[in-house]
């Protein structure tokens, strides 16, 4: 799930929605904050949410979960 976080609702999305994505059993959650240019990402883990990567700005990322992923940031916020 890729959530883009919004000013007037990042508590509930943080939050609310994201207590309830993982009840369903949503196995990863993306949250990207386009004010503050920040993406992280979080695996559910015994029924948790655990960051497993994150970054902001320019940041290339390459995630765990799948080699070979590479995530240019920067893309994001043009």
């Amino acid at each position: 799930m890729v959530e883009v976080l919004s000013p007037s609702t990042v508590a509930y999305d943080r939050a609310t929605k994201s207590r309830r994505y993982a009840d369903l059993g949503v196995p990863h959650l993306w949250l990207v904050d386009p004010v503050d240019r920040r993406l992280e990402c979080f695996r559910l883990e015994a029924g948790h949410w655990r960051l497993v990567v994150e970054g902001a700005d320019e940041t290339v990322l390459d995630h765990p979960d799948w080699p070979g992923l590479r995530l240019r940031l920067g893309d994001l916020w043009m």
